[in-house]
């Protein structure tokens, strides 16, 4: 359906930074960065179009440690997610 859509990563694994491009519908700009127990790590703002940057710091700015990572977005009642590994 035209409502659906994905978040790709740049890089996965990624070291240092990922970006993630959205590709279908958004209809706001924000995705959430989770760890893999679920606790809310960052969230993130769109930058250029539907692509947004990850430097892989929590939300205060702080280095995370190496690991898997859920970066979830929603629209409109639909949920996508993808699972990046940071080295």
């Amino acid at each position: 359906s035209s409502a659906g859509f994905s978040i790709i990563p740049s890089n996965n694994p990624f070291t240092g930074s990922v970006n993630f491009v959205v590709e279908g519908d958004l209809s706001h700009s924000q995705l959430v960065v989770y760890d893999i127990t679920g606790r809310q790590i960052r969230k993130l703002t769109n930058g250029e179009g539907n692509t947004f940057h990850w430097d892989g710091t929590d939300a205060s700015g702080n280095e995370l440690s190496p690991g898997a990572y859920i970066v979830q977005g929603s629209a409109e009642g639909i949920v996508a997610s993808v699972r990046v590994m940071k080295l």
